[in-house]
């Protein structure tokens, strides 16, 4: 039999009635360990969805990687490429590329009635993978793109609709700045809204033959390819097997093309969102202390109320470590009691979140209309092995305080 956890279950199991310090005691402690535990959760559930949906609209929109013409000119008119290259095959083919599609940019002036919007049409073909962008339709749909006929249908953000007071079925002129100028009539097929300004304010989607035709590019030129992988772990790798390819088929014949990871390219915005880890690690840290003092000042307590059954327990023959594991059992109810409320008020929080959008956004502040959940139960587990090695290393420390009871003193105190 297990002495020392029976005695611990008395105590903490002991009747409600009880008018003793230690149950408040133990209820503090526990309540204090559950709402570290839910903070903690709620904080890397939300900053690796935070994370998590700023990545997706970008790479929704502009792909993991991108082949392009190498040029040093990087604005929105984009330089022609022969389409299909005769590597294309073989970059489908790497492992983890997921798909391989055509576009072209070209940047414009939007006249409706009075009112002017510049923006940038980006064109895509046949070739375009409607799914993953479909997720940010509002209304209508996406231009269907035939490999023949040319389509003036194109979709149009949300915002840029409501300053031009646009919508579906609507017709604009587009005009271009080159020489000689000219200008397109496109009808308004869908409204898009990715709540990411960059896109939002500036882009509309059609077709890529009209930016083909505009610019009297030949042979179905593109002004490049968009490369979307299937694991985002091993996209520095995916990007340098298709750096390899290009490399290994350049010659005086092929055009030099240039392999950009929309990581490099859009740095700025990535190197802010792992800026934030730093606050994850600190929000994490601080409730850990916190959890550590609850548990260390609660069985503090409970072990200065239990003195005098201490000191019994060493008259009648038993050593410090024997004491101690009675403690260190207790502290274990009260941990993992407050492991249990903490995961599932948590992880009911974080669901609740994830799918009912309770806490909204202002998504010209932070490109999100809600608080973004991502659950990672690995990330969870985690966090639990983590918050019970270290509380338990502190316990074990405080604990040490024991051997300092002497038997003949709490006796006498009592």
């Amino acid at each position: 039999m297990n002495t020392e956890l029976y005695i611990a279950r008395k105590i903490f199991f002991k009747n409600k009635k009880d008018k003793t310090l230690t149950r408040p005691i133990v209820k503090i402690a526990v309540i204090g360990v559950a709402l570290s535990l839910i903070v903690m959760i709620l904080a890397i559930s939300v900053m690796t969805g935070f994370k998590s949906e700023i990545s997706s609209k970008i790479f929704d929109f502009e792909s993991h990687i991108q082949l392009v013409k190498y040029d040093p000119n990087r604005s929105f008119e984009s330089s022609p490429v022969n389409h299909p290259v005769s590597y294309l095959n073989d970059i489908r083919n790497v492992n983890n590329v997921k798909y391989v599609q055509s576009f072209a940019t070209k940047a414009g002036v939007i006249k409706s009635g009075d009112q002017i919007q510049g923006a940038v049409i980006k064109g895509i073909g046949c070739d375009y993978n409607y799914s993953d962008f479909s997720k940010y339709i509002t209304q209508g749909s996406l231009p269907l793109i035939d490999s023949v006929e040319r389509s003036y249908k194109v979709a149009i953000s949300e915002s840029i609709a409501n300053k031009l007071l646009l919508k579906i079925g609507d017709e604009f002129y587009m005009y271009f700045v080159q020489d000689p100028p000219r200008s397109r009539k496109f009808t308004i097929c869908g409204l898009f809204k990715t709540d990411f300004p960059e896109y939002d304010n500036s882009f509309i989607i059609g077709d890529i033959k009209n930016i083909q035709r505009l610019n009297g590019w030949e042979n179905g030129q593109v002004g490049g390819y968009e490369i979307k992988v299937n694991d985002i772990s091993k996209l520095e790798e995916t990007t340098d097997d298709i750096q390899n390819i290009v490399a290994l088929n350049f010659n005086e014949e092929t055009e030099p093309l240039r392999v950009q990871g929309l990581v490099d390219v859009k740095a700025g915005i990535f190197d802010w969102l792992n800026f934030q880890d730093m606050n994850v690690a600190f929000i994490l840290g601080i409730m850990i202390v916190v959890a550590c003092f609850n548990m260390i000042s609660g069985l503090l307590i409970i072990i200065l109320e239990r003195t005098n059954m201490i000191g019994i327990l060493k008259a009648l023959g038993a050593n410090n470590l024997n004491v101690r594991k009675i403690f260190l059992y207790q502290g274990g109810f009260i941990l993992m009691r407050g492991l249990l409320w903490g995961n599932v008020i948590g992880l009911l929080v974080s669901f609740s979140q994830k799918y009912f959008k309770l806490f909204k956004l202002n998504a010209e502040s932070y490109f999100l209309s809600a608080v973004p959940i991502k659950i990672d139960i690995v990330d969870i587990i985690h966090l639990n092995i983590a918050t019970v090695a270290i509380t338990f290393i502190v316990l074990l420390f405080t604990s040490f305080v024991i051997a300092n009871i002497s038997p003949v003193d709490s006796i006498k105190f009592e």
